[in-house]
């Protein structure tokens, strides 16, 4: 059974805990520049005050915001490149990519088709014929196709 005490101080601590709790979620919650931190003590804290202990975590986030926005700026320069090239050309962005990849990439030898029909040979359970062979070089085609150069 609780003591007088023990209840007291159990009181205290939930409202300690809550109290710090809202201040915190008033820490997070924008502010205008320059204002004043929610107060911990008489003594008001500014940004300024926090920029010493949190700019070695600070630093990584920045990076990674960088990276990422970087990331981003390259991806959308190179979709306008390829549109205006496509339009260029009179064709759709895909249908460029699909004519410049494909046409780079070399047919498979019949002994490619071969070698990968022996290889997968107890999973196909069929013998090797010309319609076979064609869903193997396509196969085989589409592989070379999405491996990095």
């Amino acid at each position: 059974m609780p003591t007088r005490v023990t209840s007291r101080i159990h009181f205290y601590g939930l409202a300690v805990s809550s109290s710090l709790r809202h201040r915190s979620a008033r820490l997070l919650t924008p502010r205008k520049p320059n204002s004043p931190l929610p107060q911990w003590t008489a003594r008001p804290s500014y940004d300024e005050d926090l920029a010493a202990s949190v700019q070695g975590q600070l630093l990584p986030l920045r990076n990674q915001k960088y990276e990422i926005k970087k990331k981003s700026l390259d991806s959308l320069i190179q979709q306008k490149l390829l549109d205006a090239a496509a339009k260029q050309q009179g064709l759709t962005s895909e249908k460029l990519l699909i004519q410049q990849v494909d046409s780079r990439v070399p047919d498979p030898s019949d002994a490619e088709i071969e070698g990968d029909y022996l290889a997968q040979r107890e999973r196909l359970n069929r013998p090797l014929d010309d319609t076979l062979k064609d869903q193997l070089r396509l196969s085989i085609k589409q592989a070379k196709t999405r491996q990095p150069t």
